[in-house]
């Protein structure tokens, strides 16, 4: 589950886009099940991860984004801008809002394999002003339901074929800086989260990101 965001609140407009890598962070949750799987909490950890970003202008407001972190699912996404110039045009104010959506199948390795599902959906609002022409201080608001559904493979008896539902949701702000210049971006923000997990104890703290894109 993706911690940091990576984006600006600008879109980029018609036939323009950005590619992007970066680091962030994440939430991973291992499943400790003894005996029954339902019930039992997760054993969550933050890494830091691989993050691959993409994005495309199909309209002059609206961008159909992408973003994927290291051994999780992509998002899928819609970023409208409300108002405020395109990435094009650095300068003064801008506000965006955007949906985005998750959903594949996994298969874990080893001796006791879990086979689930995930989907999720992601809602967040993005705004953001210029300090210099090529210096913006950014911030975003997001919430990200998340539904897991699957089931045990093992040789031991007692778990094997036993199906397991999580269902988790986050709250993250972010604050962040963008710098911009010749077609390039670099930006590094903080996020600051809360998770609450099915069967285990909320979560809170913070996470830092960093990304580099380019711009086309």
């Amino acid at each position: 589950m993706s911690i940091s965001r990576l984006e600006t609140p600008q879109v980029h407009g018609s036939g323009r886009g950005e590619l992007g890598v970066g680091k962030g962070g994440v939430m991973d949750g291992k499943v400790l099940a003894s005996g029954t799987v339902d019930d039992n909490e997760l054993q969550t950890s933050t890494p830091t991860r691989n993050f691959y970003l993409a994005a495309y202008g199909i309209t002059p407001n609206i961008d159909l984004t992408w973003s994927h972190s290291q051994y999780s699912s992509g998002f899928f996404g819609l970023k409208f801008q409300v108002f405020g110039a395109p990435k094009a045009s650095p300068g003064g104010q801008a506000l965006s809002l955007k949906i985005a959506i998750a959903g594949n199948d996994h298969e874990t390795n080893g001796d006791t394999k879990l086979e689930f599902n995930l989907a999720a959906t992601d809602y967040s609002i993005h705004y953001g002003m210029y300090l210099m022409s090529y210096l913006q201080l950014y911030n975003s608001l997001s919430y990200t339901s998340y539904k897991f559904h699957g089931e045990v493979k093992s040789d031991t008896a007692s778990l094997n074929g036993q199906n397991f539902h999580y269902a988790s949701k986050q709250i993250n702000y972010t604050i962040g800086l963008s710098f911009y210049y010749s077609g390039f971006e670099a930006l590094t923000e903080a996020n600051f989260y809360r998770f609450q997990i099915e069967s285990t104890p909320d979560e809170s703290g913070m996470a830092i990101g960093a990304a580099l894109k380019y711009h086309f």
